[in-house]
């Protein structure tokens, strides 16, 4: 979803920019619509590739954390474990 809003960002941008430069150089409508075109279609592609790129790294940062946060989590978990069963065999009990 990100790597089409980025194409379809960069896309638009680049055809509104070269539409807006092309009427200031007084260029003729169809120079200057053959270039829009072709702008906004490479830049829709470069967009779609970086959105993918981005897509990947951002995925890739969010499975090592959680892997991270599992390990944490497993290892209080453990160590809890361990100073319950520790107290639980050395205590005494109590007389009333």
């Amino acid at each position: 979803m990100a790597s089409r809003i980025t194409g379809a960002t960069l896309g638009l941008l680049a055809f509104s920019i070269t539409i807006i430069t092309g009427l200031m150089a007084r260029n003729q409508p169809g120079v200057i619509l053959t270039r829009a075109i072709t702008a906004m279609v490479v830049f829709c592609l470069i967009g779609l590739a970086a959105g993918a790129a981005v897509s990947a790294v951002v995925r890739e940062h969010v499975r090592n954390r959680e892997a991270k946060l599992d390990e944490a989590v497993q290892k209080v978990h453990d160590d809890f474990e361990s100073k319950k069963s520790s107290t639980n065999d050395s205590a005494e009990p109590m007389d009333t």
